[in-house]
């Protein structure tokens, strides 16, 4: 091998190695000077996560953003739609869950939040198990999904700006402050292929169930974290950035 094909073949595991990184992080800005993302480098999937919370004036109280954790499913559902059947067996192409059938369902176009409390990992495939008033995922209702394309490539937009979540006191389940609570506190986040079971995004609903094919794409843990009160609503944009053209 001669030194321009050494230097070739270092310069193409650097280009592969570079495009599985995954940026992690979250930050929590005061009102209107939220700053532009930016990114450098060959990113072919990259997720970031807005959420901003209103009061029952509907005047803004809050406003995060960050960057979120694409996990193996994730990856995996992305390979097998595009390249294989995803009822395939193989483990690098397999979309299916634990226990559950092919992938037949819609796209990724739910967002879920949680109060869990274990770290998302690459192999995470929940924000947690449903559960009332306990520690899981709280709720999940579907986004509208737009596409945008500018330099560096395809972005896919999910937004629950037309269906927020609400929270309310008195009500028990975790949709809502709970029965005895004025606060709760959302940690987590998570974006799925399913509504599940027993969400309508109300203050009288909570996720009962996963759903035989649910799987997620990508979850972040926040910090800080982000609490609601009695009469405030919650809006969740995740923006996800695939491009490799430029």
């Amino acid at each position: 091998m001669n030194k321009l094909t050494k230097v070739a073949l270092c310069s193409a595991i650097f280009a592969v190695s570079m495009g599985v990184l995954s940026l992690n992080g979250f930050s929590g800005l005061p009102l209107a000077t939220a700053s532009q993302q930016t990114t450098s480098g060959f990113m072919p999937m990259l997720g970031h996560v807005e959420y901003t919370v209103k009061n029952s004036e509907g005047l803004v109280t809050a406003y995060y953003q960050g960057d979120n954790k694409i996990v193996d499913g994730g990856d995996r559902c992305a390979a097998a739609k595009l390249f294989n059947s995803d009822a395939s067996s193989a483990s690098n192409f397999q979309c299916a869950i634990t226990g559950g059938s092919a992938w037949t369902g819609p796209g990724f176009a739910y967002i879920g939040i949680g109060n869990g409390t274990s770290a998302i990992v690459d192999t995470s495939d929940s924000i947690g198990a449903p559960a009332l008033n306990t520690v899981g995922e709280m709720a999940r209702v579907q986004g509208t999904v737009t596409a945008t394309t500018n330099t560096q490539g395809v972005v896919v937009t999910i937004t629950n700006s037309g269906h927020p979540f609400a929270f309310k006191s008195g009500v028990a389940n975790q949709n809502a402050t709970g029965a005895t609570s004025t606060t709760n506190v959302i940690k987590q986040a998570g974006l799925f292929n399913s509504t599940g079971s027993g969400n309508t995004g109300s203050a009288t609903s909570h996720t009962t169930a996963f759903g035989a094919n649910s799987r997620m794409f990508a979850a972040q843990d926040l910090s800080p974290q982000v609490t609601v009160s009695n009469g405030d609503t919650l809006t969740v944009t995740w923006t996800v950035t695939i491009g490799s053209s430029s």
